[in-house]
């Protein structure tokens, strides 16, 4: 069994530090996770390789067995608490596009004229709604969300509220 193996030194002597830090590791897993998503198994240990798809088959296959099912229960569990109002549909889609919104920032791309021209639209008076488009990779994302993180200081408040869908960040969108 695997835990008969231990860490070897110089000298061909056990590494202390390291038996103390898996122990120490053991223990914070065995009170941090629940029971019924830890899985253990017995298996023989082949050679320098450890583990044989020929030999260890039937472990392979159970691993990824209970792996899947654990996973897939998690995700269901996941799914079961998510408010499923309108509400909270909403804030969860609002939610997942300023998320791509953020992560857009981090590009770095000269488009102060084309910046200029949505804040002279958002900070006029048209009652329609504006539509960026473009070509594929053409920075669109990247230049809503430099419009989003500066509204506040083009319309000298706070709190504005910010509604931005971007085509294909989720399922609803």
């Amino acid at each position: 069994m695997a835990n008969h193996y231990v860490d070897i030194g110089a000298e061909d002597t056990q590494d202390r530090i390291s038996t103390e830090h898996v122990a120490q590791l053991r223990e914070t897993v065995a009170e941090s996770v629940d029971n019924k998503i830890i899985f253990k198994y017995e298996l023989d240990w082949v050679g320098k390789q450890g583990l044989s798809e020929d030999s260890h088959q039937n472990y392979l296959n159970n691993f990824v067995r209970d792996f899947n099912r654990s996973i897939v229960k998690q995700i269901e569990r996941g799914l079961k608490q998510l408010d499923t109002s309108d509400q909270g549909i909403l804030t969860n889609e609002l939610h997942s596009h300023l998320w791509k919104l953020n992560g857009a920032l981090a590009w770095s791309v000269d488009r102060h004229k084309e910046l200029e021209q949505m804040r002279k639209y958002i900070t006029g008076n048209s009652g329609s709604s504006m539509i960026i488009y473009g070509t594929s990779g053409a920075g669109k994302t990247y230049l809503i969300a430099q419009a989003v993180s500066s509204i506040k200081k083009w319309i000298g408040s706070d709190s504005p509220i910010i509604m931005a869908r971007i085509l294909g960040t989720t399922p609803f969108s």
